[in-house]
Parts: structure tokens; sequence; C-alpha cells
């Protein structure tokens, strides 16, 4: 499913960073809309790309976003969605001086926790968008569910006589 164009802000309370999302705004829409809002722009050379994940400054404030060009609720999107926003985690985690490839101090969890929460929270808004239930709240329907302990029965199975 295409979404129209659509902008919006999720919140990160852990580290206090905002991630601003714009999806299916052209180059220069994408541009006009922060030039107006005094953000730096985004280079010329990204203009061609389907997808981008930037640090844009108002002043000395870093604003987290991302931009796709072309977005639909389709897996391909999601995929792409998921790989923009491991470029803004490492952003932001770099950005608070939090070294990833140091074990010892959890920034592996960190960095899966932030992406985890922000591909849900990216998931939800455009569900809402969209008028759709997300994948992640759905529940198997009643009688469906497999019991805890229980097997999957095999299809070459021999039948009981």
């Amino acid at each position: 499913m295409k979404l129209k164009k659509t902008y919006f802000v999720i919140t990160d309370n852990t580290l206090k960073n905002n991630l601003n999302i714009f999806l299916n705004y052209s180059f220069e829409e994408l541009n006009r809309f922060l030039k107006k809002r005094g953000f730096d722009l985004l280079k010329e050379k990204y203009s061609a790309s389907n997808g981008v994940a930037f640090i844009c400054y108002k002043g000395k404030i870093p604003h987290f976003t991302i931009w796709i060009s072309n977005f639909k609720w389709l897996l391909s999107g999601q995929a792409l969605m998921v790989h923009e926003l491991s470029h803004v985690v490492f952003q932001m985690l770099d950005y608070k001086g939090i070294n990833i490839e140091k074990p010892e101090n959890d920034a592996n969890e960190i960095y899966a926790y932030l992406l985890e929460y922000f591909f849900l929270e990216t998931s939800r808004k455009i569900s809402k968008i969209l008028s759709i239930t997300p994948p992640t709240l759905l529940r198997p329907r009643r009688g469906r569910q497999q019991k805890h302990g229980q097997r999957h029965r095999h299809v070459n199975a021999k039948p009981k006589h």
C-alpha cells in the first residue's frame, strides 16, 4: 500500500532524541520543508536516493532524520525502513559517544532496543495512517493456537487405522 506524503516524529525517551521521518516527499519538497523551518538542507548528492538517514542541524541542535522518497507498506518498504533505521540508530549512538563495538558497555543491547522501538513506533504510525492493524498487534484466532509442548502434525505422517 502506498502512503500519501507523510511526515511524523518519534520521540525516544532513552537517549532523549527525536526522529523525523519523511515518506514520499520528493527531494525538492523535503528541502523546502527543511529550509522553511531553519534546518540544514540535504545535500544534492542524495537527490536520486530512495532512502537516506541523516542528521540535519538547526543551529547546534541535531535532528535525526529519515527520508524515503518512494515508500510503500510492503515487505520491501519495511526492509528499507529497517535499513534506514539502523543507520539512524548508529548516528544517535555515535552522537551520544556510545561505542557499539565494545560489548562490555551493553551498546549492542542499546542498539537492538532502539532499532526495535523505532520500527514498532513507525509501524504503529503508518498502520494508523493506513487504517490497518499493525502486524505486531495481531493475535492468533482462538482454536488455532498451539498448546505448549504440542507438536505440529507432519504432512507425510501415516494415517491411523
